[in-house]
Parts: C-alpha cells; sequence; structure tokens
C-alpha cells in the first residue's frame, strides 16, 4: 500500500486555491471542505479492533450554526447520534460544536448530510478533520 505524497498534496491543495482565484464566486469554505476531505482521504484506514473489525479512525470537529431558538432542540438530538461522541453549546461564531467519529470519509459524509445537517434547527456546519491529535481531549 502506498501512502500520499506530500508534494502531490500540495499540488491538489494548490489546485483548490486557483480554482477560487478563478472563481471567486466560489464561498472560501466550499473550498476549505474540499482540501479538508482531500487532506481526510489521505491516510488508510488500518485500524482494527480485536475481532479484525474496523474502528472508527476518522474524528471532525463540526461547527453548527443553529436557529436561536432550536438550540436546546438541537443540542439533544445531536447527543442521541450514535457517532457523535461530544456535544458543546459555544460562544463565539458557532453555536454548537460537535466532535463526531466515523470509520471513513464516506460514512462521516453520511453521518454530515443525512443526519447532522437534516436536524430542524440546523443552519450549516463547517468541518475541520483532525488529522493529528497531539494531546487532550481527542488523544
Amino acid at each position: 500500500m502506498s501512502f500520499y505524497d506530500i508534494s502531490e498534496c500540495r499540488k491538489d491543495i494548490k489546485r483548490f486555491i486557483d480554482i477560487h482565484s478563478l472563481r471567486p464566486e466560489i464561498n472560501h469554505w466550499t473550498i476549505h471542505g474540499l482540501v479538508g476531505t482531500l487532506v481526510a482521504s489521505l491516510a488508510p484506514n488500518l485500524a482494527t479492533n480485536a475481532n479484525g473489525g474496523s474502528l472508527r479512525s476518522l474524528t471532525a470537529l463540526v461547527s453548527i450554526f443553529v436557529e436561536s431558538s432550536r438550540v436546546d432542540d438541537v443540542m439533544k438530538a445531536l447527543s442521541s447520534l450514535e457517532n457523535v461522541t461530544d456535544t458543546y453549546e459555544v460562544t463565539g461564531e458557532f453555536d454548537i460544536i460537535s466532535v463526531v467519529s466515523a470509520r471513513d470519509i464516506h460514512e462521516f459524509r453520511d453521518i454530515l448530510k443525512n443526519r447532522i445537517l437534516r436536524i430542524s434547527g440546523v443552519k450549516s456546519t463547517v468541518t475541520s478533520i483532525v488529522l493529528n491529535p497531539h494531546n487532550g481531549f481527542l488523544h
């Protein structure tokens, strides 16, 4: 199995940046998401449990914009999702930050698209894929 060469990764990221400079109508968060998806797909999912089954090896921080009157309802709905390991109501730019775990980028996409974004009151999300936890609660 070969790993994605870092120089190829830099070229792909530069292509996304070039797309944004040529098409400024494309939201910079869209480009951010594309780069995050690219980076998350770089590392192969090699983790297995004692039975040979796949472990959840992708961790994402999902920052969520919520209708102000629906924060409690959204918190409750997020907390009931199996792949959401932590949920925090926060101050600042976002209303809620959730820690989501998945086997791979495909499962994460499904969780985001078909579960989180379908919760009534969720307006939009910004996702950061954890590349390498150095310390703290994700380590």
